[in-house]
């Protein structure tokens, strides 16, 4: 299953984040940054919002370790797990497998 915050790149496969949370056990994410990793996360119809108790979202996206606490904080509420596990090397890393 694929969710994608700008759904022409996926127009398929795309479905909306609280959607996706709620099919799903086990939730990855990797955004450009701190603004888009809270819209989608925590933002109205994100994946918080759809994401069952005892559900993980794991942020591949190199953010901010202040958000990272406070989604944290905010799935605990939920009884969601929330891991911040950032992926360096952007474009560059992926081609050379270096990420």
């Amino acid at each position: 299953m694929v969710q994608n915050r700008s759904r022409a790149k996926a127009e398929r496969l795309a479905e909306r984040g609280a959607e996706v949370a709620e099919r799903s056990s086990i939730i990855l994410t990797m955004l450009p940054g701190p603004p888009e990793v809270r819209e989608v996360v925590a933002g109205e119809g994100g994946l918080l919002e759809g994401a069952g108790e005892g559900s993980l979202v794991v942020d591949m996206s190199t953010s901010s370790p202040a958000l990272a606490r406070d989604l944290f904080l905010v799935a605990r509420q939920r009884g969601v797990g929330m891991l911040d596990a950032p992926v360096s090397g952007g474009d560059l890393g992926a081609k050379e497998g270096t990420l």
